[in-house]
């Protein structure tokens, strides 16, 4: 009788597929746009109420990125919007023999699962949820790997895990962080959400507004001289220029996608402009 043809999962992995992945798919490999990820999204399967995200990347020119959650999302938002971050790479693969080197030493289980080729036991390959190139306030270029886990999920075997991976960075001699749901304030989340949809949307704006650059260097020029909230400020732009209400808000919300503008966070949506940012609380020497 013909062999039945056997459907696995596809989030089931083997052997034969890590192979592929690292050999001919160069997974891990790359940089910016050029970055081939370790996961995507469609090959790791949901923890309840988490929602995965495709979303193009600032600093990676366009690249999509693959989040698996909303948490994730949100993290690498604020790492995209930060003028010091060089490049993010998402779902970053770790050497297998390095991590199943840490866990005998430490005598923690390894994370691993059944080979659907062999049907034998076979460890997992564990990924960083993010990897962070950026300049410090030297102008030195550093790394850090960050962990993104909402805080009711840190469990004693999520920790165990967790401490293989910070392990991993710590004898790289990077800097490992690790960020949950308590981590930022609500209007942070909320302004990192508004202002980051206008560069998801708008990538092309300068394109689609014919006298975008006008917009742009009036809204410059009125954040030097008005020192006043933003909405004010688009709207005196918008009567200058004689153009739709709003319209300048819009261009406004672009440059902070594209990093014309620094900001802080917790102001975004009503201003006034600082040079200040939070993210040096997890990024700095």
């Amino acid at each position: 009788m013909p062999s039945k043809n056997i459907k696995h999962s596809p989030y089931s992995v083997s052997e034969k597929l890590y192979k592929l992945w690292k050999e001919k798919k160069l997974r891990g490999t790359g940089t910016g746009p050029n970055y081939i990820r370790g996961l995507n999204i469609n090959e790791v399967r949901s923890s309840k109420g988490n929602r995965k995200r495709i979303v193009p990347s600032i600093k990676a020119l366009g690249r999509l990125v693959h989040l698996m959650s909303d948490l994730e999302y949100k993290v690498f938002k604020f790492f995209d919007l930060s003028k010091n971050v060089l490049d993010i790479r998402e779902q970053f693969p770790l050497d297998r023999e390095v991590t199943l080197s840490i866990a005998e030493k430490l005598k923690i289980k390894h994370p691993s699962v059944t080979d659907y080729n062999t049907k034998e036991p076979m460890a997992l390959w564990m990924t960083t949820d993010l990897l962070v190139d950026y300049f410090d306030n030297e102008s030195n270029k550093k790394q850090l790997a960050v962990y993104i886990k909402p805080s009711k999920d840190l469990t004693p075997r999520n920790l165990q895990k967790l401490i293989i991976e910070y392990t991993y960075w710590l004898l790289k001699g990077i800097r490992f962080c690790i960020i949950t749901d308590k981590s930022f304030s609500k209007d942070v989340y909320e302004n990192l959400e508004f202002a980051g949809s206008f560069y998801d949307e708008d990538r092309l704006i300068d394109e689609m507004i014919p006298n975008f650059i006008e917009i742009e260097e009036s809204i410059i020029s009125k954040i030097s001289s008005m020192h006043s909230r933003i909405n004010l400020i688009c709207e005196s732009v918008d009567q200058d220029l004689a153009i739709p209400s709003g319209e300048s808000l819009r261009v406004f919300y672009y440059m902070i996608g594209t990093r014309k503008i620094d900001i802080e966070l917790r102001k975004v949506s009503i201003g006034p402009l600082t040079n200040s940012s939070i993210l040096q609380k997890y990024i700095r020497p």
